[in-house]
């Protein structure tokens, strides 16, 4: 028999032809099932089945238009803070600038405008991206709406880290550091962040809580640990390990068990008061006034050192900030902010362990180290000499301390763990930002030549997806310690993205002015900083 080509490719067509048609049906079938799902408000069902139908026929008439109506509506049914999504119904990404939004709401009205698209519910798709744009378009309602989608965003994260973790501890096979990881990855493999390895997750364990009982207490030291076969000399490595590891790139004292604090610069300021009338060079260092000194400026006892230098501080102009910072002022579960030895900023934190006596003064504290996981981006910022003051902290080395002159200000953070603290900047609170002439200038300058300050009050909390929203401050004319808006309105609000958080310095201690202390006092908000914690330009 022979071949006849045009036989089979008659055959190949009606095959062809007889798919489509199938595929047309099995379309056609899902669209009614899609209708008849919105009908019925159930909103998910129906832009999956439109959303099929268009896979199995993309040529469907009126398919597309189908599922942008579909997707419009079920954007429209979640709420944020009481209000609709209406970044979600426009389909841009949250904040989007105003040129994305307006060529997307462009796009939509032209699919959805009912003269051309005559779906089911086109019309109701199309007042809901009109309100959309509304909305967004406006500078001061989208302000508002931006305001109340933070702040419900920022709840539901706080809510989200407040939920417990169950978590498990286990050690890279090459490098055999610690890391802590949720126990839903036991037994897969995953790789290290610091050799960048592969390594199996295993659950890692002390000796002694393999040898001791279920009900036992779990040793000091272990926090928690688990795994098999772990002698405890190796145990003890190994927890010393992960401490340095994870404070690499900050001071050489943390990075050890132990450590020398003879060799290191001391410094001090102390505060110059008016009412003992003295000279505009005089300080009070040895008539009653308490001098400040850093986390370095004491010794292993948390002592004062002998040798400090004096640095003028101005009095403030209404406030007596030392007030906040007396023998009685601290109590146990604290956490405080600690003078540093580059300019005498706070930029450590401790944990107030435990209030032994008042007079003489003598508490028991532990310090907290950044937990930086070994991020590149942090590691390289401590080695140019910037402290970084904001993220999760870890309880470090404990000290005794008898001295109060060190201390700043109560830290607001949030403990998350047994032993991590969160600590970022809170609505309301005023920080220091490293100025961008300082991050412009040479990293091999000393540190006293690259400080430089912007100073500004934060006008929401942190949250990991939007980072902060801030304003700038400037000194009000006539006075010393108190600082005004530079500038008011919604264009003077700046965003401080979640990658630029390095960039905060410290926190200043402030309180917001009622505006009855001076008649001098400008007519806008005013806040008085804590001169302790302000550059002395």
């Amino acid at each position: 028999m022979g071949f006849h080509p045009t036989l089979n490719a008659d055959a190949e067509e009606r095959t062809t032809e007889e798919e489509e048609g199938e595929s047309k049906a099995h379309a056609e079938k899902a669209r009614s099932i899609a209708e008849r799902k919105f009908n019925g408000c159930s909103l998910k069902s129906a832009l999956r089945h439109a959303r099929r139908a268009e896979k199995l026929c993309p040529q469907l008439p009126g398919i597309a238009q189908l599922v942008t109506t579909f997707r419009v509506h079920l954007a429209a049914s979640a709420t944020i803070a009481g209000d609709p999504d209406w970044y979600a119904i426009l389909q841009v990404n949250p904040f989007s600038p105003l040129d994305a939004i307006k060529s997307q709401y462009r796009k939509l009205a032209f699919i959805l405008h009912p003269d051309k698209n005559k779906c089911l519910g086109s019309e109701e798709a199309f007042k809901l991206v009109g309100q959309a744009w509304s909305v967004l378009s406006e500078r001061n309602r989208r302000r508002i709406y931006d305001l109340k989608r933070r702040i419900e965003l920022e709840f539901q994260t706080t809510h989200e880290l407040s939920q417990p973790v169950d978590t498990f501890w286990t050690a890279c096979t090459t490098c055999r550091l610690l890391h802590e990881f949720e126990r839903k990855y036991i037994g897969r493999k995953l790789v290290c962040p610091n050799c960048k390895k592969d390594f199996t997750a295993e659950e890692f364990q002390s000796r002694e809580e393999n040898a001791g009982s279920q009900g036992r207490k779990k040793p000091k030291g272990g926090d928690g640990l688990r795994g098999k076969n772990t002698s405890s000399s190796n145990f003890d490595s190994l927890t010393h390990r992960q401490s340095a590891k994870s404070s690499l790139g900050s001071d050489k004292h943390d990075l050890g068990v132990k450590f020398d604090w003879s060799n290191v610069r001391r410094s001090v300021r102390a505060k110059r008061k008016r009412k003992r009338g003295l000279d505009e060079g005089q300080f009070a260092g040895s008539n009653g006034t308490r001098p400040k000194t850093g986390r370095h400026g004491c010794d292993d006892g948390g002592k004062p050192d002998s040798k400090l230098v004096a640095m003028r501080v101005e009095d403030s102009d209404f406030y007596d900030f030392d007030q906040d910072r007396t023998e009685r002022s601290f109590k146990k579960g604290q956490v405080w902010a600690v003078y540093d030895d580059d300019d005498g900023m706070p930029r450590h934190y401790g944990l107030i362990d435990e209030v032994v006596s008042l007079d003489p003064f003598r508490l028991q504290m532990s310090w907290l180290d950044l937990q930086n996981n070994g991020d590149k981006t942090l590691v390289c910022w401590e080695s140019y000499g910037f402290h970084v003051t904001c993220g999760h902290f870890k309880v470090a080395k404990k000290t005794d301390v008898e001295s109060v002159n060190i201390f700043s200000h109560v830290v607001d953070c949030e403990r998350i763990a047994k032993e991590i603290y969160l600590v970022y900047p809170v609505k309301g609170s005023v920080w220091a930002l490293y100025s961008d002439a300082t991050l412009d200038r040479d990293e091999n300058s000393s540190p006293e030549d690259r400080r430089g300050y912007d100073i500004v009050v934060f006008l929401t909390n942190f949250t990991e997806v939007h980072g902060l929203s801030m304003a700038y401050l400037e000194r009000a004319e006539g006075f010393k310690t108190v600082f005004k808006r530079r500038e008011i309105g919604p264009h003077a609000i700046q965003f401080l993205g979640k990658d630029e958080i390095q960039r905060i310095s410290h926190q200043i201690p402030a309180r917001k002015l009622s505006g009855t202390e001076h008649s001098a006092l400008p007519k806008e908000s005013c806040w008085e900083l804590d001169p302790a914690s302000v550059s002395v330009v």
